[in-house]
């Protein structure tokens, strides 16, 4: 996939360095979730309709900018996938939503006689983008740990892979030594990252990244009613305005619920930024069209940025590290190929590997 400091990863590292950082279980439930799903569809000929599974399809297509039927047919193919696979797989997901209050009954019921083949395996990692997350995140952990010399002691939690390796022994039990050892590399990787990143996490830059957000971190109370169209949106503006009801006393004679909200104001959305922002506490905004509904906000409460803020912090501390990952994976990562939404074919030859 790529290399580090003349050390080469491929895609058996990025399945271990996610089976140690506890990433792997969650991906292998949701694809035999939707193995499972496709088994029980088949088994009682309850396929969604096609129109269901066009429509996902096209979002899909849009979702990656793929305008055109030959284009999706080349980056399936680049991706070293087939039709039906990709098929399945938007199959799978839309079952599972369908279906997810029933999705350990039939975990329990099929589980049994699912096979996981390196069709299903592939289309799940790489259409989900799982595969391209995981192999972005290896990469800057290796960045950021190659990226000075210092002393830090070569501690590797041995405990935790070995738990790892038995967690995940139906993967990992027929690989030999020298891949088991991939293991404790990756171990001291993630310790050199964790090391770099808490050095990198200075009260200072903590501050000066507060400082520079200071207007897009602006904690935003709002008391929010969602209308189904703009006349009712307007009329229910009118009452608040003209006849001094409350957002509350809207939503009880509209028969509607107020929703409360506390969002930093980058995490708006992006129709009520401005007019929230220029707002005065207290004054109600909207209605504002966002998408298929029409709102009206009320502005409960303004709040600057303050690291002391347990949130607030967390975002700066976020920021930090981003920007460390960044300059190192481009400094640092030399991409042999890149993640598989680009290019892939090979990502199966590590699930080979592990069986």
């Amino acid at each position: 996939m790529f290399s580090v400091a003349g050390r080469d990863y491929v895609w058996l590292d990025v399945f271990l360095a996610a089976m140690l950082r506890a990433a792997w279980q969650p991906f292998e439930t949701q694809l035999r979730e939707s193995l499972a799903c496709l088994a029980e569809a088949r088994s009682r000929r309850e396929l969604p309709p096609a129109s269901r599974i066009e429509a996902a399809a096209t979002a899909f297509r849009y979702d990656r900018n793929l305008l055109t039927t030959d284009e999706t047919i080349t980056w399936i193919t680049r991706a070293g996938l087939t039709v039906d696979a990709w098929t399945d797989f938007l199959v799978g997901r839309l079952l599972r939503g369908d279906w997810t209050d029933r999705l350990a009954s039939l975990l329990q019921r099929h589980g049994g006689s699912l096979a996981i083949s390196d069709r299903a395996f592939s289309a799940e990692g790489i259409a989900s983008g799982w595969f391209d997350q995981q192999a972005l995140i290896l990469a800057g952990r290796a960045a950021v740990s190659a990226m000075s010399a210092d002393t830090t002691p070569d501690v590797i939690d041995l405990a935790h892979v070995r738990w790892t390796r038995r967690a995940h022994e139906a993967w990992l039990g027929v690989l030999d030594a020298a891949d088991l050892g991939r293991l404790a590399h990756l171990a001291r990787l993630d310790a050199l990252f964790e090391v770099r990143k808490r050095a990198s996490l200075t009260p200072q830059g903590v501050d000066e990244h507060v400082a520079r957000h200071r207007v897009d971190w602006t904690r935003i109370d709002l008391e929010r009613l969602v209308f189904d169209t703009v006349d009712a949106a307007r009329e229910a503006a009118c009452c608040v305005r003209e006849d001094g009801l409350t957002l509350s006393d809207v939503a009880i004679q509209s028969r509607l619920q107020v929703r409360d909200s506390r969002e930093f104001l980058d995490r708006l959305e992006p129709e009520l930024r401005d007019v929230v922002l220029a707002a005065r506490c207290g004054q109600v905004v909207g209605p504002v069209e966002i998408g298929s509904r029409y709102e009206l906000a009320s502005v409960v409460g303004k709040a600057p940025p303050d690291p002391a803020d347990h949130l607030v912090r967390a975002r700066a501390e976020e920021a930090i590290v981003e920007q460390l990952v960044g300059k190192a994976v481009r400094s640092r990562v030399s991409w042999v190929e890149r993640p598989c939404g680009s290019v892939c074919g090979s990502c199966g030859d590590g699930l080979r590997k592990m069986r």
